[in-house]
């Protein structure tokens, strides 16, 4: 079992909804970097996890390997609503003409 093979089972072991790209794999990339994607929904555990995954990369991934992104989504269970506050209010400058003020006035 080769580095490569050994890290993707450590990472995920920690979180089952892991993706690893190589530098192959995505645009741009440059030899011996990989990308990490790893998707957190539907997990729980604590604030420290996501350092964990990070220090399991530092170990099992080679000397000439270099990370180029780790990304963590989350994906709602449900729809979620989102509101914003502020003004939305229009503004109206009205003009009083002569043939309104006569109306008026009458």
């Amino acid at each position: 079992m080769g580095p490569e093979l050994h890290f993707r089972r450590e990472a995920a072991a920690i979180y089952p909804k892991t993706d690893v790209q190589e530098w192959f794999e995505y645009e741009g990339g440059r030899p011996y970097h990989f990308k990490l994607y790893i998707d957190l929904s539907n997990e729980t555990g604590s604030e420290a996890r996501p350092w964990h995954v990070l220090e399991k990369v530092n170990f099992y991934k080679s000397l000439r390997s270099h990370l180029d992104r780790l990304e963590f989504t989350i994906q709602p269970k449900d729809p979620s609503i989102l509101r914003l506050g502020g003004c939305a209010a229009a503004h109206i400058r009205s003009r009083r003409t002569r043939s309104a003020s006569r109306v008026q006035s009458a």
